[in-house]
């Protein structure tokens, strides 16, 4: 049986307070996926952004095999992970059960080949994206239109121009 939208979302924002209270790390793991000289990305319809495929970071998971499952759920697709980026740390302000608080995060970044898709279904698990997200190819030249950090983008742009170009 399926999540709702909702449901998916509180668990996610219950999974984040609990670490926030014991001063731990949301920890996330991100795929920029090469797919043809292109870059294979989640295009968000409600917003018309733009974000790489990736998510949190299962207990005693590490974040390479986190980065190739949440590839698998988020956009149907195989991926070989070539590359390790490098990972940042960020702050979110986050509002659960009516009390707002801070999430401490990390989010890994690897380059990835793309092998192929394995099966047809709705992007996402459980409800995750509601049918508001398809995925689109775009070339190097508009990373910069992902959420990343300077250092980040300007490094996935020099290992992807110096390796696929």
């Amino acid at each position: 049986m399926s999540k709702s939208h909702e449901q998916y979302t509180m668990e996610k924002l219950a999974l984040a307070k609990i670490l926030a209270q014991q001063n731990k790390f949301f920890r996330k793991a991100r795929a920029i996926i090469v797919k043809d000289n292109k870059l294979l990305v989640l295009h968000k319809l409600n917003n018309n952004s733009l974000q790489l495929p990736g998510g949190g970071i299962n207990d005693k998971e590490s974040a390479k095999s986190a980065t190739e499952r949440e590839v698998r759920e988020e956009t149907n697709a195989l991926v070989k992970i070539t590359h390790y980026l490098g990972k940042y740390y960020y702050t979110a302000k986050l509002d659960y059960e009516n009390t707002e608080f801070l999430s401490k995060r990390v989010e890994f970044i690897y380059i990835c080949e793309f092998l192929k898709f394995f099966k047809q279904r709705p992007l996402g698990i459980e409800g995750e994206f509601r049918d508001n997200v398809e995925l689109v190819e775009i070339p190097f030249s508009q990373l910069n239109k992902i959420s990343l950090p300077p250092r980040l983008r300007q490094k996935a742009l020099e290992y992807l121009n110096s390796h696929y170009a």
